[in-house]
């Protein structure tokens, strides 16, 4: 690397010591220039040379990142509960999902961060569809080889259950069910 490239990034280490590059151009215009100099040398953009060199970047500032999250929360939840983000919106889920870990949280607390709650499965609505479900494939109630018959449903039972604190096979016994 050389020597001005060491002493830029020297510079943005003193601004940004997280090592997330955000709102350059607005919180110090001479480096962001001096950045498009040293990137256009390097042959890339902004944002590669900066990504080359260890460091996340974004154009916008953080409060600007977290007010758009919010905005476009606010617009698919206006209740302000999350549910089945990844479903309605993946796109959105992953961005979130990559603002939390430069806040070194989890997705749960980036959201409530923003003042949502955040709910990563609807148990109630779950555990009926589990219910019909299991009554489908086991008319008997005795559950035998979930995980073979239908691996989908062994999975989001499992779900549940880890977040109950349960086995799968003690959640199927709480929904009255008998395993085999």
């Amino acid at each position: 690397m050389n020597e001005k490239i060491v002493k830029f990034f020297e510079k943005i280490d003193k601004i940004y010591p997280e090592g997330y590059v955000s709102g350059l151009k607005e919180k110090c215009p001479v480096l962001y220039d001096k950045s498009k100099i040293l990137a256009n040398d390097e042959g890339l953009t902004i944002k590669n040379f900066f990504i080359e060199n260890g460091y996340t970047f974004s154009r916008k500032s953080l409060k600007a990142v977290y007010a758009e999250d919010k905005e476009f929360l606010k617009i698919l939840y206006p209740k302000n509960t999350i549910t089945n983000l990844h479903k309605t919106d993946s796109k959105l889920y992953y961005k979130l999902l990559s603002h939390a870990k430069i806040e070194s949280i989890e997705l749960k607390e980036y959201v409530e961060f923003l003042g949502f709650k955040y709910s990563l499965y609807n148990e109630s609505n779950n555990v009926v569809e589990i219910k019909s479900e299991l009554k489908k494939l086991f008319p008997n109630k005795k559950v035998t080889k979930l995980a073979t018959k239908n691996n989908a449903l062994y999975c989001r039972i499992y779900k549940i259950a880890m977040k109950t604190s349960q086995s799968v096979d003690d959640f199927v016994e709480t929904i009255g069910f008998k395993v085999a």
